[in-house]
């Protein structure tokens, strides 16, 4: 009978729960859907596809480009017949279900289904919180990283469950898309996935031009030469990327770091570089940086050139930091693409949970001490704006942002997962 009744209250507090979360999203729908966000670019853009103008020329709402590829302008032409509002509505409710599919995909890798129910949840509800800063800026401006995201794990995860089209043509639509996950290439090359690597490129080539059915093959020629001028990462106004005050990539920080003016619109008086060198000099660090980040990769593949690592949880580790390097690395990033760094904060927060609150509960305090204080640094340099958006402005002078990302890379970096112990890997 006691048995009976504790199973009444625990399903009692699951459905109270379920209500809760319900509840939770479709305030967030109400809330947020009648702002436009960056979508409206996005139909507008559509719109003047099909009208045969330049859509990488245009400026949008006065001062945005469109940036993003060719076949997803046709891929939303029939939603321009529909009022943005409902448009917004269905793309918020696509990011409700890549954020489930990612957190579903994160429990199989982290190994969360061998842990008991409130350790599981408690990981996945820490995780979310302490990225949902950067989740709901994508959700309030219906930006794409989300999207994104959601294409390059799903793919890796269909990739180890032996398919070869599907992921192919998924990771080759995000490449189309928008070009930063290129860096997923020589990482599946390295791994010994050649065929893989053909055939996206295979899908690529495809996708580029199947646009010309429907604008003509010189206009899709033209408008791809027309994109490239726009996101060719070597371009001048890239070099020091402080168009907007609210960049954030290692060529921003570099910039108000070791350039005194860089003639920002929007800049603060306050003093921020430490340097004073030339544009030139500016370009070859942040080659060099770029090139160290990328390099800095080894020191979390978990298996040699053309192996594979020997459990899902090692895999997981090594796109964890992929995902942290792609927004880092790329110019014009705004805060809502650091959410790239959501498969790392799932792991730490899984890793902390097993290390040192699980094997080492009693044992290593002062590990644990350093490791808390860092999540908690970490969480509030990235959700500053959230959580006390009157000083957004010295956050983004100072690039804090930033800061944060590269200690989530340190932490990473000290919590491999050979010291957590799985009895019941895959």
């Amino acid at each position: 009978m006691k048995s009976f009744w504790r199973n009444l209250l625990i399903h009692k507090k699951k459905s109270n729960l379920k209500i809760l979360l319900f509840i939770f999203w479709i305030a967030i729908l109400l809330y947020d859907s009648s702002a436009k966000g960056d979508f409206e670019i996005f139909i507008e853009a559509s719109k003047d596809l099909f009208a045969l103008k330049n859509i990488y020329t245009t400026l949008y709402n006065q001062y945005f480009h469109y940036y993003y590829s060719l076949i997803f302008a046709v891929i939303l032409y029939p939603f321009t017949f529909i009022p943005f509002y409902f448009v917004k509505i269905i793309w918020m409710i696509c990011n409700y279900y890549f954020t489930y599919r990612i957190l579903k995909i994160s429990i199989s890798f982290l190994n969360l289904n061998g842990e008991n129910t409130k350790t599981k949840y408690s990981v996945l509800a820490i995780s979310f919180l302490f990225i949902f800063a950067l989740w709901h800026r994508n959700i309030a401006l219906a930006q794409v990283t989300i999207f994104l995201l959601f294409l390059m794990i799903e793919s890796l995860n269909l990739i180890l469950k032996k398919y070869i089209l599907l992921p192919s043509f998924l990771l080759a639509f995000a490449l189309d898309f928008k070009i930063m996950p290129i860096i997923l290439l020589p990482y599946l090359f390295y791994r010994g996935y050649f065929k893989l690597v053909f055939l996206i490129l295979l899908f690529l080539f495809v996708l580029l031009f199947v646009p010309s059915v429907f604008i003509g093959l010189e206009s899709n020629l033209f408008l791809l030469s027309e994109r490239w001028k726009l996101i060719n990462p070597s371009n001048t106004e890239h070099l020091l990327d402080v168009a907007e005050r609210s960049f954030h990539s290692i060529t921003t920080f570099l910039s108000v770091l070791l350039i005194e003016n860089t003639n920002e619109i929007y800049s603060l008086k306050q003093k921020r570089n430490i340097l004073n060198i030339s544009n030139e000099q500016l370009k070859q660090i942040i080659f060099g940086a770029r090139i160290f980040f990328v390099f800095l990769s080894f020191i979390f593949l978990r298996a040699k050139i053309f192996k594979t690592p020997l459990s899902r949880i090692d895999w997981w580790y090594e796109w964890s930091y992929i995902f942290i390097v792609i927004p880092l690395i790329f110019p014009h990033q705004q805060h809502y693409a650091f959410y790239m760094l959501f498969p790392a904060i799932l792991y730490l927060v899984n890793y902390g949970s097993v290390y040192y609150f699980g094997l080492y509960k009693q044992e290593k305090k002062k590990e644990k001490y350093i490791f808390v204080l860092s999540m908690i640094l970490s969480f509030l340099l990235l959700s500053s704006h959230f959580l006390l958006g009157a000083f957004r402005e010295f956050y983004d002078h100072y690039k804090t942002l930033t800061y944060g990302v590269f200690l989530v890379i340190l932490i990473l970096a000290f919590c491999p997962p050979n010291k957590i112990k799985y009895t019941n890997e895959n």
